[in-house]
Order: C-alpha cells, then sequence, then structure tokens
C-alpha cells in the first residue's frame, strides 16, 4: 500500500536547455535564452527529470516530509514500492512486543539504544534498535536457561572426590566452595572446574611429592633440601622474587626466567635462617655468579653483599 505522496502546490525551478527546451515549448512555455531560470509545476517536469521534488507521508499523524529525484520518486511510487520510514511510537511499540518486550523509552533511530522490560520476567535491559530489529532476546532469561541446578554440580563435584558446601550457583564464572577428600577447603568457578580445575592445596603437594611423575624416590630428604628442590625453598623464592618486583638488585633487569633468589648468609651454613625473605636477595644469574666468583660460596654476609652492590661495574 502506498504512504508517500507528492506535495501539491509546489512548483520546480529549472532552465533552459537543448534536452528539455521543446518538452517546455509543446507545454506552452515561451523560450527566452540558454541556461535562463523559470519555474514549472512538479507535474510539468518531464518523467525522467531529476529535479528534487518533496514528497510527505498520508499516514495518519505523521509529518514526514523529505526530497526525492522526481523519476526515482515516479519509478517507486508506481510500483509501490516506496514507503514512508518514519513511524509512530505505537510502531516501535507493536515491533518490540513481537520481540517479548515493552518498550519503555522513545525510539532514537536504528543505530539508537532503547530501554525495554522483558515479557516473561519483567527483566529490565538496553538495547540498540537494530539489535531488536535482528531477533534479539533477553539476555537475562537466556543466562536463566543455561543455569545449572545445584544437584547436578554436586555430583559432579563428587565425581573429583569434592565435597560441594555452596547451595546456590549463580553462574560459571561465581566462585562455588568445597572440602577436599584431605579435608583442604577451597573454591573454584565452575568454568574453571569444567577445564579440570580442583584443590589446589594437593596440586601443589603433589609437584614436591611421590604422586608427581618426576619425583625421584632414590634421594633422601637430605638430598632435596641440599638440591634445593622441595616446596618451601621454592615457595621462599618465589617471595623474595615479588619483592624485589622481580629485578635484579645489582643491574636492575626484570627478565624473570634470568633471575634467582640468592641468599645474604649462604644457604648451608645458616639453616636457621635459610627460609626467611629477609634473609634472601633478588640477583639476575650472570650477577649472582659474579658475587660468588669474587666472595666464595662460604661465609657469605650483608658487609659482602653492600660492598657488591656498591661497587661500580659490578
Amino acid at each position: 500500500m502506498k504512504c508517500i505522496g507528492i506535495i501539491k502546490e509546489q512548483k520546480v525551478e529549472v532552465s533552459w536547455n537543448p534536452m528539455t527546451s521543446r518538452h517546455y515549448q509543446t507545454l506552452g512555455y515561451e523560450f527566452t535564452f540558454w541556461r535562463d531560470k523559470f519555474h514549472v509545476p512538479y507535474y510539468h517536469l518531464p518523467l525522467t527529470s531529476e529535479k528534487m521534488v518533496l514528497v510527505s507521508c498520508d499516514k495518519e499523524k505523521c509529518t514526514n516530509v523529505k526530497s526525492v529525484k522526481y523519476n526515482e520518486f515516479n519509478r517507486l511510487y508506481k510500483n509501490k514500492k516506496y514507503e514512508c520510514k518514519k513511524h509512530s511510537h505505537s510502531y516501535y511499540e507493536d515491533k518490540a512486543r513481537e520481540r517479548g518486550f515493552i518498550l519503555t523509552s522513545e525510539y532514537k533511530g536504528v543505530k539508537g539504544k532503547v530501554d525495554l522490560i522483558c515479557l516473561k520476567n519483567g527483566h529490565k535491559s538496553t538495547k540498540l534498535w537494530s539489535q531488536i530489529n535482528n531477533g534479539s532476546k533477553c539476555l537475562k532469561c537466556h543466562q536463566e536457561s543455561l543455569k545449572l541446578s545445584i544437584d547436578y554440580i554436586k555430583e559432579e563435584f563428587l565425581k573429583k572426590n569434592l565435597l560441594l558446601l555452596s547451595n546456590e550457583y549463580a553462574n560459571e564464572k561465581s566462585k562455588l566452595a568445597f572440602k577436599c577428600k584431605n579435608g583442604h577447603y577451597g573454591e573454584i568457578a565452575w568454568n574453571y572446574f569444567q577445564q579440570g580445575g580442583g584443590c589446589q592445596q594437593c596440586y601443589r603437594k603433589s609437584r614436591f611429592r611421590e604422586g608427581n611423575p618426576r619425583w625421584n624416590k632414590n634421594k633422601t630428604d637430605t638430598q632435596r633440601i641440599n638440591d634445593r628442590k622441595y616446596r618451601e625453598y621454592l615457595q621462599w623464592r618465589k617471595k623474595v622474587l615479588q619483592r624485589d618486583d622481580y629485578t635484579c638488585q645489582k643491574c636492575w633487569l626484570k627478565k624473570k626466567k634470568y633471575l634467582t633468589a640468592h641468599h645474604i648468609y649462604n644457604y648451608m651454613e645458616h639453616k636457621d635462617i635459610r627460609l626467611e625473605v629477609d634473609n634472601g636477595l633478588t640477583l639476575c644469574d650472570s650477577c649472582h655468579e659474579h658475587f660468588h666468583n669474587t666472595y666464595g660460596y662460604t661465609n657469605n654476609n650483608y658487609i659482602q653483599l653492600f660492598m657488591y652492590l656498591n661497587k661500580e661495574g659490578g
């Protein structure tokens, strides 16, 4: 159904030229000079004219007025393809309702945002009108449809020997409290759990115990201490590097893979303070080697370190 009509009683400015002079003289216009301008009613324009004419919508209460080329208007209007794209607020309300929403704000264009209320569950949201046109649904309703039951999650936790302590499941990123078979308490997000996550305390212990494939059962505890490959030592090393912002305190190198934790009072002779963070300092591998080449590996102390750090050129 046609809803665009040309505005009556409008005149269009044209000029004399070889292409249209015969057309206008046939209609009774008197030729003057080439390029002279004069005005004609819109219906005296040639059907192929590209002059702009004003058209308006004939829908009730619609005030949409726009300019179109006369030849384009004739072609589309006759084929009933030219429709007014400006609609009343009720039109957009109906469109929103078709998509499952109540429209609570004014339409601001295809790329404008509108406020909506979900018809199903009353969820409030804001969307681009283009999203509504493309069939976008209520995001919160969609999330709830994917929500897992707490009973299902409990069963999945039990398969990994974890007792779920949480009574509610919000979403895949929210933390769930649990207790493992070894009595450790912890929290884990559902998405991380699905990727194989579990009790972190058990995992850390397994890295340095018989459960690890790289565990050498032939080594004694004394040998492990001498090799400095036990959990407490690795934790001490990490704390020293973190405190020093992973930076060599001599040359200020910040490449983590080249850093080590140096014992101010050497490791083997001072067992009582070997794991105290204050007895450690971050050095790069090169500076660490240079220090011990200068002062040796025994009887190390604060004075040596002070002299080394303040010595120019290493």
